[in-house]
């Protein structure tokens, strides 16, 4: 003889049968492709099943973290690798109540007292950027890029760190370098900060 009950999970429908020589088994029932795990109960029973993995979304939804600094909310969306480079892309928006005035500063920064964009690896290797884009404009060599950002309207950006191994699959800092101000003032009050994300996977193309 045989005992059996039925668990309704969110997305699952978990059907266990418990023989009378203790043996608990369950099978799981859904539609999306799944992988096949065992764990050992209390008892010493071994019970088999199946792990639903994650969507792409999901996945996805990992990469992005968001920074609100200086009037401005910095969200990167992914890092993936273009063979020795890594893109980092970010959305950024102005989340004042005027136009702001956005520069991007490149690795070339340093030394001009503005703050330069970095990439760390979690081994502590640093990586530098001297590609970059912001909206429409894109740079290789100067050592910044300028736009009006509008209120509530996004912009795209993109950071390419040069020279990261195959064997750098995280970064354990991600620093943008930026500067901003309000339109009509002079360019040199523009300030030097940093929108810093940590431990951000990088992705294959």
């Amino acid at each position: 003889m045989k005992f059996g009950k039925t668990w309704h999970p969110s997305n699952l429908i978990i059907v266990t049968n418990l023989s009378l020589t203790g043996l608990l088994t369950f099978s799981i029932v859904s539609s999306a492709i799944a992988e096949q795990a065992c764990v050992r109960t209390t008892t010493g029973n071994v019970i088999c099943g199946t792990i639903m993995p994650q969507s792409a979304s999901q996945d996805s939804s990992i990469q992005r973290q968001r920074v609100e600094k200086n009037g401005l909310r910095f969200e990167l969306q992914n890092c993936v690798r273009n063979g020795d480079a890594v893109d980092c892309n970010l959305i950024i928006t102005n989340i004042g109540q005027k136009n702001r005035d956005l520069k991007l500063y490149s690795s070339q920064a340093s030394g001009t007292g503005r703050s330069p964009s970095r990439a760390i690896s979690n081994s502590g290797d640093e990586f530098s950027t001297t590609i970059y884009e912001l909206g429409n404009e894109r740079t290789t060599s100067s050592w910044r890029v300028r736009k009006t950002l509008v209120p509530d309207v996004p912009m795209k950006a993109k950071f390419t760190f040069n020279d990261v191994t195959s064997q750098t699959n995280q970064l354990a800092l991600i620093e943008i370098g930026f500067g901003v101000l309000d339109p009509g003032t002079i360019s040199t009050n523009f300030s030097g900060s940093t929108a810093q994300f940590r431990n951000v996977v990088i992705q294959s193309r």
